[in-house]
């Protein structure tokens, strides 16, 4: 049930910044809008519907989660842009607290010529990682943990998607 009260609202702060954006005479394109949306349906679809009640008992299911969560919901939501439409929609509170995150020493891991070599060994290490170690089966045994590698794998996903997604854009800008 958290799990669908969550992306409920994160859709429903998606579409609020959307509907803000517009308000205030400027665009945000509609292939961005869908892109999110279809992200957080394929979430709500491998995580909530009847098809994630096997997820414990068919390895084929669960395997198919973690497979939607980095390679269809994760560059879905990546092309939503929401850091932009964050920074497009925000209020300066808010644009400042986004900026501060996102100009944290830390935030270099995952950006900039670093991100090249660092993003694609931790998503595709990271599920070799979790399928052949013990992981794997205290995620079967801890339900807590369970939830945390599905946020990881999400955001492995995210992670790479996103810094694709932006610099196809700046390519596409430049020329």
């Amino acid at each position: 049930m958290f799990g669908v009260v969550l992306e409920a609202t994160v859709l429903a702060a998606y579409c609020y910044g959307v509907a803000r954006v517009r308000s205030n005479g400027r665009t945000w394109p509609a292939f961005r809008t869908v892109s999110f949306v279809f992200g957080a349906a394929s979430l709500a679809l491998v995580l909530q519907s009847g098809f994630a009640g096997y997820d414990d008992d068919l390895l084929w299911v669960h395997m198919t989660q973690h497979l939607v969560l980095m390679t269809v919901a994760a560059p879905l939501l990546a092309l939503g842009a929401p850091v932009r439409l964050c920074f497009a929609a925000g209020s300066g509170s808010v644009r400042r607290f986004v900026a501060e995150i996102l100009h944290d020493p830390s935030m270099r891991l995952i950006t900039g010529t670093t991100a090249a070599v660092l993003l694609p060994l931790d998503y595709f290490g990271s599920m070799a990682i979790y399928l052949l170690t013990p992981l794997y089966r205290l995620s079967e045994i801890n339900q807590g943990f369970h939830e945390f590698v599905h946020v990881y794998f999400l955001a492995c996903g995210f992670g790479l998607r996103f810094n694709v997604c932006e610099t196809f854009a700046a390519v596409l800008r430049s020329s």
